[in-house]
C-alpha cells in the first residue's frame, strides 16, 4: 500500500515535491532488504542513471522538465521506478556489462550470457511468515513439473545459498544466481501476492530477462521513446546475446516476461508496439508461464539431461522428466507432438482446407475447439474475422475468446482475440492457421472468413 500512495502522491506533487518522495520510496523499498541486496541497490541507482544518459542519446531525447503523469499506471503494473526494468536488481558485473554493450565498447566487455549464473538442479527456498506460501508453493510446483529443477522447502544443511520470498515494498528479483551473496532476495510485496507475479519474479531469479531486452525485439516490437518517461529510458535497453542468450527460442508476443503496454509512459500513451497489428491486445499476459517460458528455463537447465533426441514435431522437445515422451506447445499433444488437442462434442469440422474461394465458418457457444485451418504448399491464408463478441479483459486472455496461430513458430503464443470485432482481416506466414475458441457464455460467437492467396 506504501507504494500505491507514493504513486498518487508523485502524480499530484511537483517535481520538487517528486524528488522528495521519491527518497522516501527509496528508504522504505530498502526497508526489509538485506545488507547485501541493500549495497547492490544503491550502486545500481548510480550506475542506472548512467545508462539512461546513455539511452537518452540513443533515442534522440533531450532533457525535459515535464513529470511523469502516469505513475499510477506503474503502480498497477507492479513497477518500481528505482528498480532496473521495474522489478530486477542487477549484479555489479551485469549492469556494467550492459553498459558497456550499450556504448558499443567491444574493448572493455567481459560480460558473457553465462554472468547469469545457475543455480543447482535442487533449489532451497524460505517463505517469511507475511507471504503467502500456498502460493509460493504453487507457483513453484508449476515449474518443477515441466522441467528438470526442483524446489525444497527450507535451508540448505551446508551453505546460505537459497531463495528468500520476503514482503518487501514491491516486487523484484536478481536475475539468475548471484555469487557472494547468502539468502538471494525475492519481494513478493502488496498488490504482488499473485501466482503469475511469483512465476515472473522467480523465472527472473533462474536466469530470464524481460521479453523486449532480447536482441532481436526490434524485429517484433517498435518502442516510442517520446512516450516514455525520460528517466526510465534505461529501462528499454537491448540485451545482446553475450548477455542474455535467447537459445534459438522465438520471440513471444504472449509470454509473461513481457510488459504492458503502457510501461514507463510519461503521457499515458503506449511505449511498446506490437509490429504485426494482430497482437496489439497480445502484450501484457499473466495467468502461468507460456510454452517458451518453461523450455528458455528448460534450454538454460537441462539442455545435457536427455543425452539422446527424440523426434519431436512442431517445436517440441524432449521432456526432461523422463526423456521418452515431448513437451509440446500449445495446441499440440501425443508422443512425438504431432496431434492436435481434441475439440469438444460439437465444435463440427475442426479441418479446414483453404482454397481460392473465400469459405465462411461459425462458432459460437460455450465450447473450447481446435481448428486447422490449412492451404497448399507456397500459398498463405487471408483470415477475417466478418463478426466476433467474445469475453475479454484487457489485454485478452489465454482461454477465453480466440487464439489465432499465424506465424511459422507455432511455439509461442497467437493473436489473443477477444470482445467485439467486425471485419479484422489477418494473413498467415505460412501454409497453417491454428485456431482455439473457447467460449465461456452462451453468448459468445465468431464468423469467420478463410481463402488461399
Amino acid at each position: 500500500m506504501k507504494v500505491l500512495l507514493y504513486f498518487v502522491l508523485l502524480l499530484l506533487s511537483s517535481t520538487y515535491g517528486i524528488r522528495i518522495l521519491r527518497g522516501k520510496l527509496k528508504k522504505d523499498t530498502m526497508r526489509k532488504m538485506s545488507v547485501e541486496t541493500k549495497n547492490l541497490f544503491n550502486k545500481q541507482l548510480d550506475k542506472l542513471r548512467k545508462l539512461n544518459e546513455i539511452m537518452k542519446k540513443k533515442f534522440g531525447i533531450k532533457n525535459v522538465t515535464k513529470e511523469s503523469d502516469n505513475d499510477a499506471i506503474e503502480s498497477k503494473l507492479k513497477m518500481n521506478p528505482l528498480m532496473y526494468q521495474g522489478d530486477i536488481i542487477l549484479s555489479d558485473k551485469q549492469i556494467d556489462g550492459i553498459i558497456n554493450e550499450s556504448t558499443n565498447n567491444k574493448k572493455k566487455r567481459s560480460v558473457t550470457n553465462d554472468v547469469t549464473g545457475k543455480w543447482d538442479l535442487k533449489i532451497y527456498y524460505e517463505v517469511e511468515p507475511d507471504v503467502n506460501k500456498k502460493y509460493i508453493q504453487l507457483a513453484l510446483s508449476g515449474i518443477e513439473e515441466e522441467t528438470c529443477l526442483k524446489f525444497i522447502h527450507g535451508k540448505p544443511p551446508k551453505q546460505d545459498k537459497y531463495l528468500r520470498y520476503f514482503k518487501g515494498d514491491g516486487c523484484y528479483s536478481y536475475v539468475g544466481k548471484m555469487p557472494g551473496i547468502g539468502p538471494q532476495d525475492i519481494s513478493i510485496g502488496s498488490g504482488c501476492d499473485s501466482i503469475a507475479t511469483i512465476l515472473h519474479e522467480t523465472s527472473h531469479a533462474l536466469g530470464l530477462y524481460h521479453e523486449m531486452s532480447r536482441s532481436d525485439r526490434d524485429k517484433y516490437i517498435t518502442i516510442k521513446a517520446e512516450n516514455i518517461d525520460p528517466r526510465e529510458l534505461s529501462n528499454f535497453n537491448i540485451h545482446p546475446e553475450s548477455i542474455a542468450t535467447s537459445y534459438n527460442v522465438g520471440f513471444n508476443y504472449g509470454s509473461i516476461m513481457l510488459y504492458h503496454k503502457y510501461s514507463f509512459s510519461i503521457n499515458r500513451n503506449p511505449t511498446i508496439f506490437t509490429n504485426r497489428y494482430e497482437y496489439k491486445r497480445t502484450m501484457g499476459q499473466e495467468g502461468f508461464l507460456k510454452f517458451t517460458d518453461i523450455k528458455m528455463i528448460n534450454m538454460h537447465y537441462c539442455s545435457k539431461i536427455c543425452p539422446k533426441q527424440i523426434p519431436c514435431k512442431n517445436g517440441g522437445y524432449p521432456n526432461p522428466k523422463d526423456c521418452v515422451s515431448c513437451l509440446c506447445p500449445r495446441f499440440f499433444t501425443g508422443v512425438h507432438c504431432t496431434d492436435l488437442e481434441e475439440s469438444d462434442k460439437f465444435c463440427g469440422d475442426t479441418y479446414l482446407k483453404a482454397g481460392p474461394k473465400k469459405l465462411f465458418h461459425s462458432l459460437s457457444n460455450k465450447k473450447r475447439c481446435y481448428i486447422k485451418i490449412e492451404a497448399q504448399k507456397g500459398k498463405k491464408i487471408r483470415f477475417t474475422i466478418v463478426t466476433s463478441q467474445l469475453a475479454g479483459l484487457s489485454p485478452c486472455q489465454q482461454d477465453r475468446g480466440l487464439e489465432v496461430k499465424l506465424l511459422e513458430d507455432k511455439t509461442v503464443s497467437g493473436a489473443m482475440i477477444c470482445k467485439i470485432n467486425k471485419n479484422l482481416e489477418m494473413i498467415s506466414e505460412g501454409t497453417v492457421i491454428l485456431l482455439l475458441y473457447t467460449g465461456i457464455d452462451t453468448q459468445d460467437y465468431v464468423n469467420f472468413s478463410y481463402e488461399a492467396i
